[in-house]
């Protein structure tokens, strides 16, 4: 059985859930406000535990990106209205994973149904758009899309551990 130690906390101006489970997985849970002030406060302390975590600077770099991304696209245009609504960042980390879940009540958007674009589509695009996520969707190991019981549920994995994996991506010499 999974035994766990759970701390909460009011920090700065948001809600922060804290978990270690036993089993060697690091769960942190941050409740973020859907006010782009928030995400980046919030950001921070997320991106200092980071650096303190045995993971590779590609896995870093992966899920910094997909944090600001996906919770500023969330902000931006999940919500048909002005009222308060918090994104739900569930962190994990395994022997070979972080796992970054977020969870929202906005509009439904399976980000995995959309089909693939270059990125040279992506930069052309008119308006300007598009690229962060596909970025995004070519840095992680494996994303899975639920929408379940009124919420959104983005997980994302990305290897922890070698600084030259490079997922989905080829890259080609210019």
């Amino acid at each position: 059985m999974c035994k766990s130690v759970c701390f909460y906390a009011t920090h700065r101006q948001y809600k922060l859930a804290f978990r270690i489970v036993m089993q060697g997985n690091t769960i942190k849970t941050f409740q973020i406000p859907n006010r782009l002030p928030d995400l980046v406060e919030i950001s921070q302390d997320v991106f200092e535990w980071f650096d303190e975590l045995p993971i590779s600077a590609h896995a870093k770099y992966a899920s910094r990106l997909a944090i600001e991304e996906w919770v500023s696209n969330t902000i931006k245009y999940g919500y048909d209205d002005d009222g308060e609504h918090f994104i739900t960042l569930s962190i994990t980390l395994d022997d070979r994973y972080l796992g970054l879940t977020f969870e929202d009540d906005g509009r439904p958007f399976d980000p995995t149904a959309r089909e693939p674009i270059s990125i040279e589509d992506a930069i052309s695009m008119q308006p300007a758009g598009g690229i962060g996520l596909e970025l995004l969707l070519r840095l992680c190991d494996d994303i899975s899309y639920v929408r379940e019981d009124g919420l959104n549920r983005l997980s994302l994995f990305i290897s922890k551990m070698d600084p030259d994996h490079t997922p989905h991506a080829t890259l080609q010499p210019m």
